[in-house]
């Protein structure tokens, strides 16, 4: 019983990593949408002017905002849930899919707070087959520590550069 309460608190410590690292992960791609998006507002501005047509600063400006604040609601609403955590965690970690299908298992475990009606509402049944979950839960608590350690090992980099540059270059164009 210790052990798997250590195992449990081992693979939810590895999810809430991996979920900051999913956000982190999300954000990173809407800023560079944001950088891209206003890159592509300050050439549509520089090629308005260049047609011949009063280029409104503030027109171009509240267009590149709207993208922006677009782009960073989109990262607060989709924020990464466990299962999101545990399928990436599946897919890049080599999770096997083994830990989706613990988190299936354990979120369908039986706890005060679930009735037996709550559980049916949510579509998950309880596991019937012990051992099975016993040598799944086993198999993940021995490969816990190397996946914490391939999250670590990670990119940390926003990719931010060739947005960022891009974005600087067609505002300099629009300005002139």
């Amino acid at each position: 019983p210790a052990a798997r309460a250590m195992s449990v608190t081992a693979i939810h410590a590895l999810l809430r990593a991996t979920q900051r690292h999913l956000w982190r992960q999300r954000l990173g791609s809407a800023i560079r949408r944001g950088l891209w998006g206003s890159a592509g507002a300050g050439l549509a501005a520089a090629a308005w002017h260049l047609a011949g047509g009063p280029a409104a600063a503030i027109v171009w400006a509240g267009i590149a905002a709207a993208w922006w604040a677009g782009w960073l609601a989109w990262v607060l609403v989709r924020r990464p849930t466990d299962l999101d955590a545990a399928l990436w965690v599946d897919r890049h970690l080599g999770g096997a899919s083994a830990l989706s299908t613990w988190l299936g298992i354990d979120m369908a475990a039986p706890q005060p707070e679930r009735t037996p009606s709550r559980q049916a509402e949510s579509g998950r049944q309880p596991a019937t087959d012990a051992r099975a979950t016993a040598w799944l839960g086993d198999w993940l608590q021995a490969r816990v520590p190397a996946m914490r350690q391939q999250l670590a090992a990670q990119p940390r980099g926003l990719g931010l550069t060739r947005p960022l540059a891009a974005t600087l270059v067609c505002a300099a164009l629009a300005g002139f």
